[in-house]
């Protein structure tokens, strides 16, 4: 048991995507599954070496600091936006990042767990991509497009620069006369429908019949 645990069983997980829409659990295998009670933590850049680190906060013992040092390390894109219109920081924002037919999406918040508040910078896994598309969704709903950004760099995107993307067509709205009359005028070509399918199905023409021959 551990020595500040109430427990001693109260293990940290980790759950990796598998991209097929399953977690699998990792925290042993990882080092991840410390016996401390932690209480939130926080997911950033912290040695800026392009991937994602953890700070995990413990009920009373020390924080860990886990440095990420995954050997399959790809390319990768660091995005901050900066708000002119919206707030500075651009929180509420949603951040699209495309390679080839995949998509990632970033929303920038403030307070994402308990206890805990990961960066306003967004790092992207690009894989092998050496560049990627970049849509920004600002909180406002307004959208803009920033092209392709290279790889392997931090990047402050600025509201107002991008090419404004057009939102789409919004339908007309239908008022509650409109609803009325259109209810009004399906009420009266129901039974006029049934009707005719009727008169379809007991046609002369469907029923079948035998010609009477004169005697001889």
């Amino acid at each position: 048991m551990a020595e500040n645990s109430w427990n001693g069983r109260e293990h940290n997980h980790f759950f990796r995507n598998t991209g097929q829409g399953r977690f699998i659990e990792m925290g042993t295998a990882l080092g991840l599954d410390g016996i401390a009670d932690a209480r939130g933590f926080a997911a950033s850049d912290f040695d800026h070496d392009g991937d994602v680190d953890l700070v995990v906060n413990n009920y009373n013992s020390p924080a860990y600091y886990y440095v990420n040092h995954w050997k399959e390390k790809g390319q990768w894109l660091a995005v901050r936006l900066k708000g002119t219109k919206s707030n500075r920081d651009g929180i509420g924002a949603i951040i699209t990042a495309v390679t080839g037919r995949h998509s990632q999406h970033r929303l920038v918040g403030a307070g994402h767990a308990y206890t805990g508040q990961f960066s306003k910078e967004q790092i992207f896994g690009l894989g092998q991509a050496e560049s990627a598309e970049i849509r920004v969704r600002w909180p406002d709903g307004r959208e803009e497009h920033f092209g392709q950004q290279k790889a392997l760099q931090r990047t402050v995107l600025v509201e107002g620069k991008g090419q404004p993307i057009a939102p789409p067509p919004i339908l007309p709205e239908v008022t509650a006369k409109q609803s009325l009359s259109r209810s009004r005028l399906l009420i009266w070509l129901l039974p006029l429908g049934i009707l005719l399918g009727l008169s379809l199905v007991f046609s002369p023409r469907n029923i079948p019949y035998h010609e009477a021959s004169r005697p001889e």
